[in-house]
């Protein structure tokens, strides 16, 4: 049996921004957000797989006007780029995914320069890593010049709780959220179910069932690394309220699986689905409520160091909150 990696160096980085204030006629311009796409591809030095994804979401021919507006996913050689702008808010949600390190001020001056964004709330995970705690990096709000968190640092726990759907649903509403992402990080996972692709596209399938998203067009697949221990399938699907994605990492035996959208779902739920689903003997979930701007990071975090060992724990934070 194949042992995955030392758990003390992260497989990927994923940074996100929630950029503000945006210029509208950026924000909702297609051929803007591709050129958006590229320059952020050429600036992370990433080299793009396949075509890139994009369309209006929202809903179509009647859109939703609090959520329409442009998405996008680019998949490249050593990962995942995706935007979604809703104009109404003056939003812009822009994550990477990449295996290997990378400097997110370079995605938060890009996004926050391009979109011509008053402010920006930057975000980095250490993902793959089988960690008690969240592995937070790099927490930046260009708004609150006082809110970060450096790499060294852990935001403080606010209080225990169970992920309910009821819990989620209210700070969703009491943090004037946008959208929600969760991220599963799973471990020791059965090779034959994440090397199969007709599996990963069939599980994907029922999540966007269970998310109550509709797919927008075909997904795009590809290999997260053409070489090395971070080999394995990935898996994009632009939905009509975000996107879903994976990377599944075959001689470590780790998936990482990503759900963004702004209808808000079960982060539980699904995270419990996709570690039976894949055979996982232990995953870790993480959950951001995105759009937030007036209080920054809200995270919901659970580690599950088995599937019956459940610690769920919320941390809406600033620094120095006590």
């Amino acid at each position: 049996m194949l042992k995955p990696p030392s758990s003390t160096v992260p497989l990927s980085q994923y940074t996100l921004i929630d950029a503000h204030g945006c210029d509208q006629e950026r924000l909702s311009n297609l051929a803007a957000n591709e050129d958006f796409a590229g320059q952020l591809c050429d600036a992370l030095g990433g080299k793009p797989d396949g075509e890139l994804l994009i369309a209006n979401f929202g809903g179509d021919p009647n859109p939703d006007p609090r959520i329409h507006g442009p998405s996008f996913a680019q998949m490249l050689n050593r990962g995942l780029i995706q935007g979604h702008c809703p104009t109404h808010p003056r939003l812009a949600c822009v994550d990477v995914l990449q295996e290997g390190d990378f400097d997110p001020s370079i995605v938060e001056r890009l996004t926050r320069e391009f979109y011509k964004a008053q402010s920006a709330q930057t975000l980095t995970i250490m993902r793959g890593v089988p960690n008690e705690k969240p592995h937070v990096n790099n927490v930046q709000d260009t708004a609150k010049p006082n809110t970060r968190w450096s790499q060294v640092e852990t935001p403080p726990v606010n209080q225990l709780t169970s992920m309910s759907t009821v819990q989620v649903n209210s700070a969703f509403a009491e943090h004037a959220a946008w959208g929600q992402f969760t991220y599963i990080d799973l471990f020791d996972c059965d090779p034959e179910k994440i090397n199969d692709p007709h599996h990963v596209a069939t599980y994907f399938k029922e999540l966007c069932v269970g998310i109550n998203a509709a797919p927008y067009d075909d997904p795009i697949t590809g290999d997260f690394n053409g070489a090395g221990d971070t080999q394995g399938l990935s898996f994009a699907q632009l939905i009509e309220t975000s996107l879903v994605q994976g990377h599944f990492l075959k001689d470590s035996r780790r998936g990482m699986i990503d759900i963004f959208s702004c209808r808000q779902f079960h982060p539980k739920m699904n995270s419990d689905y996709a570690a039976q689903y894949f055979g996982a003997d232990s995953y870790s979930t993480f959950t951001i409520l995105r759009g937030c701007e007036a209080q920054f990071p809200v995270i919901f975090h659970n580690r599950l160091s088995t599937r019956n060992d459940l610690k769920w724990i919320l941390e809406p934070t600033e620094a120095g909150e006590k």
